[in-house]
């Protein structure tokens, strides 16, 4: 009988056993790092797709809004072990290791860009995982002291297979900040609330306020909204998009709304605009 068996704890330590193909949508807001043990670990974002395959170390950013496949190999099924390392984990491991961690500025390294990213089977890796091993067989959870120490040496696990990792998973420290109008440029046709906006650049929504304010005199809903409304006229008048499924493609939600603000900001409607009309 085709199953899955997931034993979760603390909503960190992920150990999964399924029987058959699985899917779903991936905007969680922590890092994961997974050990592919059979089947197949599919991620995909737009037309990208980065797979991980037995043996394999995978790290997929935080809220990265990809689809994410979970895949059994004909008799065999998909199995792994899966680390997340939340903010305010890393927070506190900032604080405990802050003279370490600010040494690593000296190699000038910026964030990944990648949703999801391969990573070497370093030494640290393998320990890492195998010796979480015992664990799953045994269908035990580790004790939160345990736990903890697991956690710290994955942080340094993946920045010693990818020293990029180290300013992704601590992108709240002033110095390794993404920049923010180089994100929102990027990004601002998602589908995304202003939390996530936020969350999505390393910051809470208080910083995300305070360091908009430093880059522009609009608001970051204003702005958010204005360059919507210039890319669906750009859109629809250039004939790449329909005027009926042009708020889509911008990051509208709601068809309505955004009729009424297009026509506000333009002073006609979209379809007035389309070559073929």
């Amino acid at each position: 009988m085709k199953s899955i068996n997931v034993n979760n704890y603390e909503e960190t330590l992920w150990f999964s056993l399924i029987h058959h193909d699985c899917f779903c949508e991936f905007r969680v807001p922590r890092h994961v790092v997974l050990y592919i043990q059979s089947g197949r670990f599919e991620v995909r974002k737009g037309s990208e797709t980065v797979t991980a395959y037995p043996g394999q170390y995978i790290f997929v950013r935080r809220d990265c809004g990809a689809s994410i496949a979970k895949l059994s190999d004909g008799d065999t099924p998909y199995q792994s072990i899966a680390i997340t390392l939340e903010r305010p984990f890393l927070k506190d491991h900032y604080n405990r290791h802050q003279s370490s961690i600010q040494a690593l500025d000296r190699f000038h390294e910026k964030p990944i860009e990648e949703f999801a990213l391969i990573l070497e089977p370093t030494l640290e890796l393998r320990s890492l995982f195998q010796s979480l091993v015992p664990y799953q067989q045994e269908q035990l959870n580790p004790t939160p002291e345990v736990l903890t120490r697991k956690l710290d040496e994955a942080v340094w696990a993946l920045i010693g297979a990818d020293r990029r990792l180290a300013p992704t998973l601590f992108d709240f420290r002033e110095t390794w900040k993404i920049d923010l109008l180089e994100f929102m440029e990027l990004n601002y046709t998602h589908d995304l609330s202003m939390k996530e906006f936020a969350s999505y650049s390393g910051r809470s929504l208080s910083t995300f306020k305070r360091d908009f304010a430093k880059i522009s005199a609009s608001t970051p809903q204003r702005w958010l909204q204005a360059k919507r409304l210039d890319r669906a006229k750009e859109l629809v008048s250039t004939g790449q998009s329909r005027p009926s499924d042009v708020y889509l493609a911008v990051g509208f939600r709601n068809r309505s709304h955004f009729a009424t603000a297009f026509k506000q900001r333009f002073g006609c409607t979209p379809s007035s605009l389309s070559p073929a009309s």
